[in-house]
């Protein structure tokens, strides 16, 4: 019975979290098999995880090859490859066929396993039934989730309450199989979201660090360094764990060589927050709109996270300091775990330098460790993302305030009816709470309405797709607007023939999709026709009705024959023109036109900067660099006394030059060089030796 009564109960949070989404949720999830967030990343991770589900069971696929930027390879690596939700997608993509609705399925069990995960660890920690719950909805229907609900990859957190319980049972009990179960969660969540691996990781290392540190003694501390078994145990665990993760870390660690895909220090602050962030809510809060106005354009960044965490947290905090004899020694430790990890968390956000009413300092914080030291920390764009362990932290710390309440309204009733029993005057008394806490709750975490997009179905998709389908398999296609916005759409319409497209949308960028879309904005013109046929592209596809009335007629009026394409016809509101000649050969290396250099005098040492302009090596042919964007440049400098240097960079290629054109390479600066050379050899795998005596001396 008493084992029926728990089932029950646990089961009765997870429908009540179900509820809550129904009723708290956007107008676009009570449309879950055709409405998504938005027409932007929302479409992207639809794209993934239909891409996930096709490749991973087709022997003729590499999934990591995802049909997107041809004939770039490991283009999955480009951004989340979200492998750790397969298991709830992949039964709703192949049962209905519908890669909308395996999304909003994950956004769905997101949110009611975030709150039921909170409820599990709150409810162990604080002893509480109703604080888990209260700590689960403060948590997973926090307003601010729902504005990333089109960044799929940050709702899955449901991992890290469990892992900060199987660590805190670790800390409590210094027993390695609970040390093994964190690592086990840790890995689950990276493969979920790299991104919220990454964060998870910070989380456990600074709530492991504030039991280190505040609660252990420099002799235990001694002690436990010396207990060699254990650490055995700890190494041995470690190894396991980040063994299960080579299977991620190699395809993007070949993509950081091949592509230098890396976030910059100044990136990082673009993507901070300020202190002042922490009280302006963003737009998903509906009953905040008017404070949002009247701090918009004058801060960076809107992370408030409504009155309700920050109030009972605090709480929270003041029970434990003024309640004496309530909380065990246990939970008082615990707490405060919690309430470092939150202020560190808080710090992180605010990114690599201080930033004060939207100006960066160059004040640096501590962020800028975790940025050089943390492995993976520059693949993440964004700091102010930490908010969400400092969500987690307050929603726990504030569920040890709700268990003293609930506690307290147990036993005393209070100035109900003196006609009622005792029993009957604390139904009514916790009746009235529930009421005022549900009023309250609806107050703060009001969701702002949002109609999302609505896409069509497979079967309605434009009949061009179809001929997609039916031709040249496997062979690329190019789809023209070659705009960022219409090739989301262009994704999930791919879903239907899964034929490789030479554009595409991800997280980061080859420098020939930026190039490509410069080149081919707007009406055809000589220059963007050569260019076209400069492409690996076999198909390419005109969507006349993506364009103004002007551009429209002057596509429909070119003509692709004289670069080798054939015309198939109008489908719909589309041109088709298939490639009949193979594309044009290309020159296999570039010749420096020019070399251009620059002396400046720093704190300790000069610095040389170096540039070259580049050109194709046969300058009646074009060049074209596509599979990856970096390669290796060899200098070999004589400066004026007659001495040598050497050195070896990597460089980023330009990625499509017509015959005639040239660039500019970045080669970089070096230090260590007098203020005079005497000569420069220049070599590489794609550029021709080039050598050229001068005498150059500040600049």
């Amino acid at each position: 019975m008493i084992y029926c009564r728990t089932i029950a109960a646990h089961l009765a949070v997870l429908v009540l979290a179900g509820g809550i989404y129904c009723i708290q949720g956007p107008d676009f999830v009570q449309f879950p098999e055709d409405h998504l967030a938005d027409a932007g990343d929302s479409i992207l991770n639809t794209w993934i995880l239909a891409w996930n589900s096709h490749a991973w069971f087709d022997p003729q696929l590499r999934v990591w090859d995802a049909p997107i930027f041809y004939p770039a390879k490991n283009t999955l690596a480009f951004s989340e490859n979200l492998f750790g939700n397969l298991w709830l997608t992949l039964p709703f993509q192949y049962g209905t066929g519908n890669p909308i609705l395996a999304f909003n399925v994950l956004v769905f069990v997101s949110f009611v396993l975030g709150m039921y995960g909170t409820f599990l660890l709150v409810r162990r920690l604080s002893g509480s039934f109703p604080a888990g719950v209260i700590s689960g909805l403060l948590f997973s229907f926090n307003p601010l989730r729902w504005s990333e609900v089109c960044h799929v990859q940050l709702l899955p957190f449901f991992w890290a309450p469990i892992a900060l319980l199987f660590c805190h049972q670790f800390l409590e009990t210094r027993r390695t199989r609970w040390f093994f179960c964190s690592g086990l969660v840790l890995v689950a969540q990276t493969y979920t979201s790299i991104y919220l691996g990454i964060i998870l990781f910070m989380t456990l290392l600074v709530f492991s660090a504030a039991y280190v540190f505040g609660e252990m003694s420099r002799a235990e501390r001694w002690i436990g360094f010396k207990n060699y078994r254990f650490w055995c145990g700890i190494v041995a665990c470690s190894i396991l764990c980040m063994s299960a993760l080579v299977p991620l870390e190699i395809p993007y660690l070949q993509s950081v060589h091949d592509w230098n895909f890396a976030r910059s220090e100044s990136e990082n602050a673009s993507f901070s927050c300020e202190l002042l962030s922490f009280v302006v809510p963003n737009a998903s809060f509906k009953t905040y709109q008017s404070w949002q106005e009247l701090f918009q354009g004058h801060i960076r960044g809107f992370y408030g996270l409504g009155l309700a965490p920050w109030a009972l947290a605090a709480a929270g905090w003041i029970l434990m300091r003024r309640v004496r004899g309530y909380y065990s020694e246990e939970q008082t430790r615990v707490f405060r775990r919690f309430t470092w990890t939150a202020l560190v968390m808080g710090i992180f956000m605010l990114g690599p330098y201080l930033i004060v009413f939207d100006y960066k300092t160059d004040i640096p914080l501590p962020y800028l460790l975790v940025y050089y030291v943390v492995p993976g920390a520059k693949a993440m764009r964004v700091p102010a993302r930490y908010v969400f362990p400092l969500l987690l932290c307050l929603s726990i710390m504030g569920g040890f305030a709700v268990a003293y309440f609930v506690d307290w309204l147990r036993r005393r009733p209070g100035l109900a009816c003196r006609s009622l029993s005792r029993s009957e005057r604390a139904i009514a008394w916790r009746m009235v709470a529930c009421l005022v806490g549900v009023q309250l709750f609806g107050l703060d975490y009001s969701v702002t309405e949002n109609p999302g997009i609505q896409l069509p179905a497979r079967g309605d998709f434009p009949p061009v797709y179809s001929y997609l389908a039916r031709s040249n398999s496997g062979q690329p296609v190019l789809e023209l607007p070659a705009h960022w916005q219409q090739q989301f759409r262009f994704l999930y319409f791919q879903t239907e023939h899964w034929r490789p497209l030479v554009g595409g949308e991800t997280g980061s960028y080859p420098p020939a999709i930026l190039e490509m879309t410069k080149r081919l904005h707007g009406p055809p013109t000589e220059e963007s026709l050569r260019f076209l046929s400069l492409t690996p592209a076999q198909t390419v596809v005109v969507h006349l009705d993506q364009y103004d009335a002007a551009t429209a007629d002057a596509w429909s009026n070119a003509d692709l024959r004289p670069e080798g394409f054939q015309s198939m016809g109008q489908i719909g509101a589309v041109l088709v023109w298939e490639r009949q000649a193979p594309p044009a050969a290309c020159s296999q290396s570039l010749r420096v036109q020019r070399l251009a250099l620059d002396h400046s005098r720093g704190f300790l040492r000069d610095a040389w900067k170096i540039d070259l302009v580049v050109t194709a090596a046969e300058s009646l042919l074009p060049w074209k660099f596509l599979e990856r964007s970096m390669s290796q440049v060899e200098l070999v400098i004589t400066d004026g006394a007659g001495k040598v240097h050497r050195f070896t960079r990597e460089v980023e290629m330009p990625p499509y030059l017509l015959a005639g054109e040239s660039a500019a390479l970045k080669i970089g600066k070096f230090r260590g060089i007098p203020k005079t050379i005497k000569h420069i050899h220049i070599q590489g795998p794609f550029i021709l030796e080039y050598d050229e005596d001068l005498v150059a001396a500040d600049g």
